[in-house]
């Protein structure tokens, strides 16, 4: 009997350094070693390759709109299932829940849902309510009919239970760090310690935040930091400006965007690591799960994260990070006071990071979790004899 064959969907450029490069190489990966797999994702100009074992095919998407991108994706992706039908189609974006209603087997992969997230990047948006309307029906149909439903947060899990997916299809997968790259560096503390923030620099991150708290400590407390961050001009031009203003371009570095290997060097090298989320429905209501900080932890760092239910989901309060509340610059500024102030303090939640990072999340933890769905998923079919048929 020939391997199933998958169809894994994603609109994003794959590889890319962002965190859903990450979480798509490890799925692709674990799922290529069992399965005949091509990678769908998008980029300037058409191209067939090979991806993490998997064939990846990149749709070419023109300039345009962001509608009119996703339609075409829409579109390509259609075409390539007509012409190679597939037992599963895997998605991730809600852009290719049409074409994959066909397949016998439908994984939806859920890290965020268009209805909810697309307001933040388009706030054009929020005042067209019908097209909202249009997105939450679509999400909507492609939950009930999923055979499986995958997601890395519990907070993101109620949130699907409450849209009505049904509770026996939904799969909590928390993401994963690589464990034989993101390691603890033996290395000295620096002085003044070095603060380090990863991510990118769209609002709901809390940057702002962080620069308000570096506000209420800098000079008298000195640290440097480093805020290592993709090339947004939109974003990056407002840090800029707010840094101007609050008088703290002399202690704070921006670090032009790095290959995700490199990205466990410059976590190596810091004595502490931030992650000062806000409390938005972005983060509160769909949930998220953020890659930084298990690579934080993994690298045996003093973390000080905000205090949400997405972050208790990957660390104890006051065991392995500090949690302090979301968008409240003081208790922030208070928290890398206390750490800057005590290496002892710093080592201690370090060294516990590291071992909550290896004992619960580890890549191959979530790629086995991944592959006992696809078992489960693909039952029905094996015993019917159609897969691969």
């Amino acid at each position: 009997m020939s391997r199933p064959t998958v169809c894994y969907c994603c609109f994003d450029v794959i590889p890319a350094p962002k965190g859903a490069g990450t979480h798509v190489h490890y799925f692709v990966e674990a799922l290529a070693a069992h399965y005949d797999v091509t990678l769908v994702s998008i980029g300037t100009q058409a191209a067939d390759g090979e991806y993490a074992g998997a064939r990846h095919r990149v749709i070419p998407l023109r300039a345009g709109n962001y509608l009119d991108r996703t339609l075409a994706y829409r579109e390509a992706l259609w075409a390539l299932c007509d012409e190679t039908p597939f037992d599963v189609i895997h998605f991730r974006t809600m852009w290719a829940a049409e074409p994959a209603a066909a397949a016998p087997v439908r994984v939806v992969e859920v890290n965020a849902l268009e209805s909810l997230e697309l307001p933040y990047h388009y706030p054009a948006l929020c005042v067209a309510p019908a097209l909202l309307a249009k997105l939450r029906a679509q999400e909507d149909t492609a939950l009930a009919a999923a055979t499986a439903i995958v997601t890395p947060s519990s907070v993101t899990a109620r949130l699907l239970l409450a849209r009505g997916a049904p509770a026996e299809r939904v799969h909590v997968i928390p993401n994963g760090v690589d464990l034989t790259r993101f390691t603890p560096a033996e290395r000295p503390p620096a002085t003044p310690p070095r603060l380090l923030y990863v991510g990118t620099l769209a609002p709901w991150q809390g940057v702002d935040v962080l620069v308000e708290a570096l506000h209420r400590l800098l000079p008298d407390v000195p640290v440097q930091v480093e805020i290592l961050a993709p090339e947004s001009r939109k974003w990056r031009a407002a840090l800029v400006r707010r840094l101007r203003k609050r008088g703290l371009e002399p202690w704070v570095t921006l670090r032009p965007p790095v290959p995700h290997a490199a990205v466990a060097e410059v976590i190596g090298a810091a004595d502490i690591c931030v992650a000062p989320l806000t409390a938005t429905a972005r983060n509160t209501v769909q949930g998220c799960s953020p890659l930084k900080v298990l690579e934080y932890l993994a690298c045996g760092k003093a973390v000080i994260a905000s205090d949400l239910p997405v972050v208790r989901d990957i660390c104890t309060p006051d065991v392995d990070a500090l949690l302090v509340p979301a968008g409240k610059a003081t208790p922030l500024a208070e928290a890398i006071r206390r750490l800057a102030a005590d290496p002892a303090l710093r080592h201690r939640l370090g060294t516990a990071a590291a071992t909550t990072a290896r004992i619960r999340f580890g890549w191959p933890r979530a790629q086995e979790a991944l592959l006992g769905v696809y078992t489960e998923a693909l039952a029905g079919l094996y015993a019917v004899g159609s897969v691969g048929g």
